[in-house]
């Protein structure tokens, strides 16, 4: 289930380059289910918030330590875009 906005959704695609097709759908599902989550976001919380059918369990690859891998590689890809801009 897709719980982004037709405007969120346009802010997430600019940094669709900085994923994998299949890395970038599971980070909009997860955005979603985090922008969703009631009280605690844990990783757990979030996957379970994002709707998918309880059959589905949470991906193994989704440690914390891939997660900020995800997000350090989404900030230098900003990063290096704002610096070419204004060159």
């Amino acid at each position: 289930m897709d719980r982004l906005t037709p405007s969120l959704s346009l802010l997430v695609a600019i940094d669709a380059g900085c994923f994998r097709a299949e890395v970038f759908e599971m980070f909009r599902l997860m955005l979603g289910g985090w922008i969703c989550c009631l009280g605690r976001r844990t990783i757990r919380r979030v996957w379970e918030t994002t709707g998918l059918p309880q059959t589905q369990d949470l991906p193994g690859n989704l440690c914390p330590c891939v997660i900020a891998a995800v997000w350090k590689v989404a900030a230098e890809c900003i990063i290096r875009r704002e610096v070419e801009s204004k060159v």
